[in-house]
């Protein structure tokens, strides 16, 4: 087995049990303690933009978060766990239930992908980024569109998010407009 206790597999009831979840068919899950390579390129996802886009993937902590994109169908490219003896069951229903690759990483290398100082979080996730595809987007029958192309300041954004509702207005106004008698 692995040399360190904290992250080595048990065997339960003649299981393979990882992070506090049995394993099944499911393939022993890879163990990161050092700052190897795929750690580092995991980190520069959390601050590097050009890196993200490169990729396809960005890292999302938080149960919520992961909850959700578990939810709605987000393409997982990995799952990554603390190791913890004993995870809550939120983590074992996750860790479990994604079809995804599993890494177990070191506690400290966790604290520094979770973006928290004084936390270590239970799992976070790899999501790849879907393509740049305007058949993904739900349409009405007549939509108005506005596009932020990387505005210099929220203030800018601001400004033009009430557009969309005068737009509404202003043809309400003349649809309204011609239908009154003179």
């Amino acid at each position: 087995m692995a040399s360190s206790p904290k992250l080595a597999a048990r065997t339960i009831r003649g299981q393979a049990r990882f992070c506090g979840v049995t394993a099944g068919t499911a393939q022993r899950p890879d163990r990161i303690t050092v700052r190897n390579a795929a750690f580092q390129q995991w980190l520069s996802l959390l601050t590097n933009r050009t890196q993200r886009h490169r990729a396809g993937s960005f890292l999302v902590p938080g149960v919520r978060a992961i909850t959700i994109a578990s939810e709605r169908g987000w393409p997982f490219r990995a799952i990554l766990s603390d190791g913890r003896d004993s995870p809550s069951t939120w983590a074992s229903t996750q860790w479990a239930a994604l079809d995804t690759r599993h890494v177990i990483v070191a506690p400290e290398l966790m604290r520094e992908l979770g973006g928290k100082d004084d936390d270590v979080p239970e799992l976070v996730a790899v999501l790849a980024i879907p393509p740049d595809d305007l058949g993904r987007l739900p349409t009405a029958s007549s939509p108005l569109v506005v596009v932020f192309d990387r505005p210099s300041s929220p203030g800018n954004i601001g400004t033009l998010a009430p557009l969309p509702r005068c737009a509404r207005r202003r043809r309400a106004r003349r649809h309204r407009a011609r239908r009154r008698p003179l």
